[in-house]
């Protein structure tokens, strides 16, 4: 189970903020950081207890663009702003301390990424109860946590 609410090496403490594929947990989702960045991120494997999930930093635009479907899922992961993601090891209980793993884009292999042509086609945001429900109230709050 992804670990929200969790400091993690690097990225800080995490919250889901919309999951956009679910099977008995969430697969591919966005997450928000104390600093308001946001993360996709996409379970990558699941063995026993031990979870690997790849998460791509995203400006506030960008992952607008992700979430409507203008930039599809893989170009996501493959041409993020900042040239790297990240990947997140949890294992049983707890994240060690090198669970978080910075990676360039170009040294991903295709079997961590999402097919070509893969869009989310998002309208409301499906968000926790502690967040506003309103489209434009999630966007101004992501803004100002931005600044």
């Amino acid at each position: 189970m992804f670990p929200s609410g969790q400091g993690l090496p690097l990225l800080g403490r995490l919250r889901i903020l919309e999951v956009y594929e679910f099977q008995d947990e969430p697969v591919l989702f966005a997450a928000i950081g104390d600093a308001g960045v946001v993360y996709l991120i996409n379970l990558l494997d699941v063995d026993d207890d031990n979870y690997q999930w790849l998460a791509a930093p995203l400006s506030l635009g960008r992952f607008e663009n992700v979430r409507t479907g203008k930039i599809e899922l893989r170009r996501a992961f493959t041409q993020t702003e900042e040239g790297h993601v990240f990947i997140l090891s949890h294992h049983g209980s707890r994240m060690p301390d090198d669970g978080v793993q910075q990676v360039p884009c170009s040294n991903l292999d295709d079997d961590q990424l999402p097919l070509t042509g893969e869009r989310l086609r998002v309208g409301m945001p499906a968000l926790p109860d502690d967040v506003p429900d309103a489209h434009d109230d999630v966007m101004t709050e992501l803004r100002r946590l931005e600044e």
